[in-house]
């Protein structure tokens, strides 16, 4: 038996394919459909060649699951009923299916191809901040970005064999960013296990220090994050009805107005399969 690797962009009102980068690592289980035994498993590498050689006349059910990076992906330590841990820093794909061999003539060697089509069992969480328009007023001392709550992201317990994840567990998660970028643009990328109970979130500016070009040094220097109180620099992102598969993704474009110092703020949101 020897695989073909795609992954499926399984979104909401999506249907398209892509091949899977080469390099990256996936983990094969293969079970006798009749008896359920674990028969064997193989570390795989996207781009390289492999071989699985199986008793003739049997029926298999394989599984096949990745972070979808080239990491090694561990092989689960109850192969009876196989789980793995999910990560809120990688993401998540599996597949499945059957393949039965047949029953030839000694010396005969045949060859059976398994097409393997992941699906992402994670959402994705892309938060992108954009100031570099603020750049033509001022210079960024400093920046922190974080979530409003600390509790947006989850990890769980995929089940290999049923295909569903279990365990759920809050991963505390609340700083974004906390350096400045010399491009002015902050991007971060999560993964949670719950996509549907993440209807929204929230991102705060909670330190944005500047100091304005062609000002008198005096005058120059100032929080633009604190200034006013009374009317935080937060963003609101909704998302409907979040399945895996989707990216809820934020983007918080950055802007000036000079008579009132104050930061503005274009946002979008998006969620659409990665």
């Amino acid at each position: 038996m020897s695989p073909n690797i795609a992954i499926s962009n399984n979104a909401k009102n999506v249907a398209s394919t892509n091949p899977m980068t080469n390099g990256y690592k996936y983990r094969i289980l293969l079970y006798n459909l009749t008896t359920n035994q674990f028969v064997q498993t193989i570390l795989a590498e996207s781009g390289i060649p492999i071989e699985i050689e199986v008793p003739k006349g049997t029926r298999f059910k394989w599984y096949a699951y990745s972070y979808n990076d080239d990491q090694n992906i561990p092989e689960p330590t109850n192969l009876t009923n196989p789980s793995i841990e999910t990560s809120i820093n990688k993401d998540f794909i599996y597949a499945s299916g059957n393949i039965e061999t047949l029953t030839t003539p000694t010396g005969q060697m045949d060859s059976y191809p398994i097409d393997i089509v992941f699906r992402h069992k994670v959402a994705q969480v892309k938060v992108k901040i954009d100031g570099s328009q603020l750049d033509q007023f001022m210079s960024i001392q400093s920046f922190k970005a974080s979530f409003e709550r600390d509790d947006y992201l989850k990890k769980g317990l995929f089940s290999i064999k049923d295909s569903s994840m279990s365990n759920l567990t809050v991963v505390p998660t609340k700083e974004l960013f906390n350096t400045v970028n010399p491009t002015y643009i902050w991007e971060k990328t999560y993964y949670t296990s719950e996509p549907s109970s993440l209807t929204s979130y929230q991102v705060n500016i909670e330190d944005l220090a500047v100091d304005f070009k062609l000002v008198v040094p005096a005058n120059s220097q100032i929080n633009l994050a604190t200034f006013d109180p009374a009317t935080p620099v937060k963003f609101i992102f909704d998302f409907a009805s979040p399945v895996a598969g989707e990216q809820l993704a934020s983007i918080a474009n950055l802007t000036y107005t000079l008579s009132s110092r104050r930061i503005l703020h274009v946002s979008s949101t998006a969620s659409y399969g990665y």
